[in-house]
């Protein structure tokens, strides 16, 4: 089967894990409340369903992965490795709906011509549908983007145009230790989910320490992140159900903050200058802001 069928298949999984999750939940949480107010018995099998279904899903999912992971591995494998090796000649290549070709000191984007020194080409993962696809990521100062599937044809054509590819060791890392590098960009991505992941990897003693001082960071960072979430939410909580929380709010206006924040971004809602903002939406947003 193929493999991306295989990782349809392993995020409907996912899906239905969820659904299953929040339906036991919801049976402990009606099963405590009917043992405490209303029946016993009734609370006792309820409370007791759910935790049985979150656990018998739990180890169906587990189950499940550990065997799937392992065929969509295998099956990204050989089509990665089968792209980096294929030379077919083709030297036009396709950015979404833009057709480029490279040339001797120059590229055309859509027969507009560019020149490579205006751009940074970096190797990089597109991570759709949570496929890593390896890729050639490349921007200019204009913040215009590109992305061009990373095949033999393409290295062949870097190679020949003399381009720069910005981390061009890490992409060599990734093409002769294809296993390691995926299993650490897979785990990266994991923890840091985005459009597009750049190529970095785990080589030598140097970068390890390098990985460990920057997972340090993310994990203070994250802690610190949830310790402030918390104490805002505490804050607000005295607030809202305190005599001296209601006075205080009173008293700096927290009402009026609210509102200003508020109002804040949807002003910054409809001056965003995103082309995929219609102004429909920014009609609707100005409107929806007098009225509140």
């Amino acid at each position: 089967m193929d493999y991306k069928k295989q990782l349809k298949r392993r995020n409907l999984i996912a899906l239905w894990y969820i659904l299953i999750l929040f339906l036991s939940v919801a049976l402990i949480i009606t099963g405590g409340v009917i043992l405490d107010e209303v029946d016993e018995t009734i609370g006792l099998i309820l409370l007791i369903s759910g935790l049985l279904i979150m656990l018998i899903s739990a180890t169906w999912v587990i189950v499940v992965s550990i065997s799937l992971n392992k065929k969509i591995r295998d099956g990204k494998k050989e089509v990665d490795l089968k792209e980096l090796s294929t030379k077919t000649g083709i030297r036009i290549y396709k950015s979404g709906e833009n057709c480029i070709e490279f040339f001797g000191d120059y590229f055309t984007i859509d027969e507009m011509v560019k020149y490579y020194k205006d751009y940074n080409f970096v190797a990089a993962f597109d991570t759709k549908d949570g496929d890593l696809k390896p890729i050639v990521l490349f921007s200019s100062n204009e913040n215009e983007l590109h992305s061009i599937p990373i095949t033999g044809d393409l290295l062949d054509t870097f190679r020949e145009c003399e381009i720069t590819i910005f981390n061009q060791e890490e992409l060599d890392f990734y093409i002769d230790n294809y296993d390691i590098a995926l299993k650490q960009a897979n785990k990266f991505y994991s923890f840091n989910p985005a459009p597009f992941i750049l190529m970095e990897f785990n080589k030598n003693k140097v970068d390890a320490k390098k990985f460990s001082k920057r997972n340090w960071m993310s994990f203070l960072i994250s802690a610190a992140s949830f310790i402030i979430f918390l104490g805002i939410n505490i804050f607000l909580i005295w607030m809202s159900d305190s005599k001296e929380g209601n006075n205080f709010a009173e008293l700096i206006g927290f009402d009026l903050i609210v509102k200003l924040i508020f109002s804040g971004v949807l002003i910054f809602l409809i001056f965003n200058k995103s082309k995929d903002f219609k102004l429909s939406s920014k009609l609707s947003i100005g409107m929806y802001l007098i009225l509140y």
